[in-house]
């Protein structure tokens, strides 16, 4: 299931916001509030998911699932994590599943938001702004 135009095949992207998930549902909430408004700034995207890793649903694996059978055929992971705890390599791990089971799908999993260039910026900048 691919949008053809002018007899090539039109990349269909998906991007996937992946958090650790809470027994507590207003911390869930705000990720689904994340994503919804992500939704709105990020062009060129098919669709825009979020998904959890524990206590909640959908589980990434769900999400990769509604993912593959929409007829994705390029999906960004983003994990929604400050260190690169174990929680990273479970969500490589989970993707890397998926790769090997769908070839005709190419997967990105980004760097995580504590090893972003400028985080130490953005940090010292909110603390101004707060204090």
């Amino acid at each position: 299931m691919y949008l053809i135009l002018k007899g090539k095949r039109m990349t269909k992207k998906a991007f996937i916001i992946v958090a650790h998930g809470s027994r507590l549902e207003s911390a869930n909430k705000e990720i689904l509030a994340l994503a919804d408004n992500l939704k709105h700034k990020l062009s060129g995207y098919s669709e825009t998911f979020h998904a959890f890793l524990e206590f909640t649903k959908p589980t990434l694996a769900d999400t990769l699932d509604t993912l593959t059978e929409k007829g994705i055929n390029h999906i960004i992971v983003f994990p929604y994590f400050l260190i690169e705890g174990s929680h990273l390599y479970d969500i490589k791990r989970i993707v890397s599943k998926y790769e090997e089971l769908h070839k005709n799908i190419s997967f990105c999993v980004t760097s995580h938001i504590g090893s972003f260039p400028g985080i130490e910026d953005f940090i010292a900048n909110y603390l101004t702004l707060t204090s």
